[in-house]
């Protein structure tokens, strides 16, 4: 069933976008994954270990974009409980361009409604950092909406914490997001540069006009 999730995810994720009825009581269904991650870990010490949280993190995040408020906090419980090494955010969570609109969609829409500030700053399905990850260079074009809807997170976010150091992380996990956001919008605008430049003979601006490091990506 894990391996059937993983192999359909972007069709998985479109059949619940379609219909949200479906999406009713699957973090029990995410709750047997995360069981048999741990038992597959625990009993074949091998590193394909690694994968298995690598996929499970990916599929929970999928489907907390659209799973109501309590399904969802269930779901971020499971899916936390497996902590994935910084390699996780080495390849894009996207399979294609469609399904990248589909995730990017979902997080504009989580923040776009009419909802009590004091609801989304608590909302655990909101996670900002997922965007960079699931942007294609055909959808682009919902990057300064996610980025707008990400300020909106910041600032509901912030006011409803009074803890120094949660603040802190909150401030360290928002900008960072945002410059990751940022940066991948810039190369896919020089990535363009380049192309028009090319088709016409004409040498395009160097990355460093436009200060953006390169080398974070």
């Amino acid at each position: 069933l894990f391996d059937l999730m993983w192999a359909d995810r972007k069709s998985f994720l479109q059949a619940l976008v379609n219909d949200s009825s479906s999406a009713c009581g699957l973090s029990g269904l995410f709750f047997c994954l995360t069981r048999y991650v741990s038992r597959a870990r625990e009993f074949q010490r091998d590193p394909g270990g690694e994968i298995l949280k690598f996929r499970l993190k990916e599929l929970g995040t999928r489907y907390i974009l659209i799973a109501s408020e309590t399904q969802s906090e269930a779901t971020v419980l499971m899916i936390n409980s497996h902590e994935c090494t910084r390699k996780w955010n080495d390849t894009p969570k996207h399979v294609d361009p469609e399904d990248s609109r589909v995730m990017m969609s979902a997080y504009i829409k989580q923040l776009s409604d009419d909802r009590d500030p004091m609801e989304v700053a608590r909302d655990p399905s909101i996670i900002p950092s997922f965007v960079p990850l699931v942007t294609d260079a055909k959808t682009q074009d919902l990057l300064p909406q996610a980025m707008q809807c990400t300020v909106k997170y910041g600032w509901c976010t912030l006011l409803d914490e009074y803890e120094a150091d949660k603040l802190e992380a909150l401030v360290d996990v928002i900008c960072g997001s945002l410059s990751l956001m940022i940066f991948t919008l810039a190369q896919y605008l020089l990535h363009g540069l380049q192309e028009v430049g090319s088709a016409n003979h004409v040498t395009p601006p160097a990355p460093s006009e436009f200060n953006c490091p390169y080398n974070a990506f």
